[in-house]
């Protein structure tokens, strides 16, 4: 193997890392080829792969590390082998990160000397899918009055739309909308790379939704598979002022998508305090643990 194999990754890579993934069942939100692509430009990404393995690596800013392999779990191990050459090429210190507590044990049950560090800014809240189509319980009633509201208000003016190619400019403009007065750069690159998704929608194994009120797309949403038994809302944008309108989306989302998804991931908080209690809020089943491992 030699280091100057990797290629970056681009759209045109959709086809094949999506072919990789499907190798895996991981759970963890960046290892999604629509998640990859959002943040393309923010979190470089550079692939070499053989036939039964892929190993990703990215560079942000002066930080490299490498993803979990994208293979069989019989291959794992042979994966991280590889990756370990892969730094040893390029004369850097190992790190990994995005690795899964499953595969973390599984490193340990195998006496690799590395040393794991809980990553918890980046843990992803995963819910009951059904709960979120339905808010039901308790738990969710602060959630069951703001989207009763936002039908009480708008019932006679809203219309959810499937997003495709006759309304994907109309989110575009809403999206141009949303970022005017953007000053956070993480917001700013992903707001970039949701106009990169929209330029390949058709390409994207992607679902997507949007709410007009009175003929205005004020919401959107974008979702795409993630494992077996669960589905991963990548991208959820909305007007703040109109109250339930969040929490609408996200059900007339889920009344049309995931019905064979038992669980929703929706990604982390980015250590953000208003993302972290605006997550909690919709009370998560469980937090998919993330760590960065390091040689």
């Amino acid at each position: 193997m030699e280091v100057d194999c990797l290629k970056p990754v681009t759209f045109n890579d959709i086809d094949l890392i999506t072919t990789y993934l499907k190798k895996t069942d991981y759970e963890e939100s960046n290892h999604n080829i629509v998640n990859m692509l959002i943040w393309l430009d923010f979190f470089k990404l550079e692939q070499w792969h053989n036939d039964d393995i892929m190993v990703l690596i990215c560079t942000f800013k002066d930080i490299t590390f490498a993803y979990m392999p994208l293979c069989a779990k019989n291959d794992f191990l042979l994966g991280v082998d590889h990756i370990v050459e892969i730094f040893k090429q390029l004369g850097k210190p190992m790190m990994l990160n995005c690795f899964t507590e499953e595969y973390v044990d599984l490193l340990n049950e195998h006496n690799r000397n590395y040393t794991f560090v809980e990553y918890s800014d980046i843990n992803d809240y995963v819910y009951e899918t059904d709960k979120l189509r339905t808010f039901s319980g308790k738990k969710l009633q602060k959630k069951r009055n703001n989207i009763n509201n936002f039908y009480k208000e708008y019932g006679d003016c809203y219309k959810y739309e499937a997003i495709d190619a006759t309304n994907i400019e109309d989110c575009r403009d809403y999206l141009d909308d949303w970022r005017e007065d953007l000053e956070d750069e993480y917001l700013l690159y992903e707001s970039q790379g949701i106009d990169e998704v929209f330029d390949h929608w058709s390409q994207l194994p992607v679902y997507g939704g949007l709410i007009r009120i009175n003929g205005c797309v004020r919401a959107f949403i974008i979702g795409s598979d993630l494992s077996s038994r669960m589905g991963q809302i990548n991208v959820e944008k909305a007007d703040e002022n109109i109250r339930g309108l969040y929490q609408a989306i996200l059900k007339e989302f889920l009344l049309r998508n995931f019905k064979d998804k038992e669980l929703l991931n929706r990604e982390d908080d980015m250590g953000k305090d208003n993302l972290r209690q605006a997550k909690m809020a919709y009370n998560p089943v469980f937090m998919v643990k993330k760590y960065m491992m390091k040689g």
